[in-house]
């Protein structure tokens, strides 16, 4: 991402962090206890679904710069191309070795009184930012 600064950040946690100090209102809940308990669930649902997920994104997110620095870099992360991921992952497996963490997961939203992890408050920290 590139502030106004000009200068560009890729950590998706430096990021909102820089976002909570340019842009205090409205808040980020940067502070909020349940930022170490969701960090603890989403490994339990993104690491069986990576096969699934992280070709996506590439796909269907990114424009062709930031593409070939995301393939590139998650291809020398994983040792072999996103694509091949893709192809040798079974969905219905995946899906069924993240259901624990889903569950978890929406036991949290439920606790809260969702639809959000955080209520009714929809926080790009926990809806979007953590799951990258």
């Amino acid at each position: 991402m590139q502030f106004e600064d000009g200068k560009y950040i890729m950590d998706s946690k430096v990021i909102v962090e820089r976002l909570e100090k340019d842009h205090p209102s409205p808040a980020l809940h940067l502070d909020s206890p349940l930022i170490s308990k969701i960090e603890k669930l989403l490994p339990k649902v993104l690491f069986p679904l990576i096969g699934i997920w992280l070709p996506l994104v590439s796909q269907n997110l990114l424009n062709p710069r930031s593409k070939e620095y995301y393939d590139r870099t998650n291809e020398a992360k994983i040792r072999k191309p996103l694509s091949e991921l893709a192809r040798s992952t079974d969905g219905e497996v995946a899906w069924e070795k993240a259901t624990p963490g889903l569950k978890e997961l929406g036991e949290v939203v439920k606790a809260n009184g969702g639809p959000f992890v955080m209520g009714t408050t929809g926080t790009l920290v926990f809806e979007v930012v953590n799951l990258c």
